[in-house]
């Protein structure tokens, strides 16, 4: 059985993986550099979705708030972009941000991004499904209504 056991002798110093004979022990910061965050294939791809995402429940929210007040339709958008902005730009720098020294600052940011993409996703989802009913009905109209 091989026990793992990390430790850091001082913030300069390389952490150091002691395996349970310590005649092999590896440095692990090429590791955790590695694996501190997504690659950016992966970073670049998830950044365009959440963008096509933002903009189709945008379009959207735009509509809901074609009645309402210019002051209210300004606050609500800029709310919404500086949210999603948030939200996009920390998933950019994921990771470059020090979690280590603000995990309970994580576990909030966590919870907000994931319940904002998540409920962002279930009205994307509500208005795809809207969007097909609308052009099954479309073409079913355009079929009666061609020349015979």
């Amino acid at each position: 059985m091989i026990v793992y056991l990390i430790t850091e002798a001082s913030p300069i110093s390389p952490i150091v993986l002691f395996l349970q004979d310590c005649s092999n022990i590896k440095t692990i910061d090429s590791y955790l550099i590695m694996r501190a965050g997504p690659n950016l294939l992966s970073t670049i791809l998830l950044v365009i979705i959440m963008l096509a995402l933002d903009a189709y429940v945008f379009y959207a929210l735009r509509s809901l708030m074609a009645n309402a007040a210019p002051k209210i339709r300004t606050v609500v958008f800029t709310l919404f972009w500086v949210l999603s902005a948030i939200v996009i730009a920390s998933i950019a720098f994921y990771g470059k941000i020090p979690w280590a020294r603000f995990m309970q600052a994580r576990a909030y940011y966590l919870t907000f991004a994931f319940s904002f993409s998540f409920s962002k996703l279930m009205v994307a989802l509500f208005l795809f499904i809207d969007d097909g009913r609308r052009a099954v009905m479309w073409v079913v109209e355009k079929m009666r209504s061609a020349p015979r």
